[in-house]
């Protein structure tokens, strides 16, 4: 857990192997109030659910960006959702990378599981496999989180029972406008049903793509 004011900048942690039994599992920490930025992350991390290489969950507090991140390895949630970055997040994310392979169950992204805010300038190297909700940027995305721009899926993705895309597995905007802007996919889409290039499934009264 890292507290409010927190700042964790710069760290490297190699060939690290994380387990647990439990849920809220990350590379850096599994709950953060604090601020992350420059950090990079290799090795095994492995958890029930809400598994991720850098941080689990960004609480609500949390102003300032995740930034400039990078994972590399395995990420393997047992029964839930897994991120290549950051699982649950209410702060933005900007300028990661994920190098790693992902897997996990519902709601499984390269870069985010699931959040509310936007995503920019972030890149999905490796595979991400789940059951449903399965994205090389974003898993399953709502409102705000809905926003991405300048982020390129280079992963093969799957998702065994449906709602796969390259950018996202599934993206509603209750109450706010989809958009997708500069985004890029040049991997390989697999699903049982609900594919995309870019989004597996979209609903909003306004898209942009």
């Amino acid at each position: 857990y890292l507290g409010r004011n927190s700042n964790v900048k710069d760290l490297t942690l190699d060939n690290c192997t994380i387990t647990s039994t439990q849920s809220r599992v990350g590379g850096i920490a599994g709950y953060t109030d604090g601020n992350i930025s420059g950090c990079t992350v290799s090795g095994s991390i492995t958890g029930t659910g809400n598994v991720a290489g850098i941080v689990a969950y960004i609480d609500s507090g949390v102003s300032a960006p995740l930034t400039n991140c990078t994972f590399s390895g395995t990420v393997t949630a047992t029964n839930g959702n897994a991120a290549g970055i950051v699982t649950l997040s209410n702060a933005r994310i900007e300028n990661c990378t994920n190098n790693g392979t992902i897997q996990g169950k519902n709601e499984v992204g390269g870069i985010l599981a699931g959040g509310s805010k936007p995503i920019s300038g972030c890149t999905n190297n490796g595979n991400v496999t789940g059951s449903k909700y399965v994205g090389g940027i974003v898993g399953m995305s709502t409102n705000r989180v809905s926003n991405m721009s300048d982020c390129t899926n280079n992963g093969h993705i799957t998702a065994t029972g449906g709602n796969a895309g390259g950018i996202a597995g599934r993206l509603v905007g209750y109450s706010s406008a989809i958009t997708i802007s500069n985004c890029k996919n040049t991997g390989t889409i697999e699903g049982a049903s609900i594919v995309g290039g870019l989004a597996g499934y979209t609903k909003s009264n306004e898209k942009t793509l």
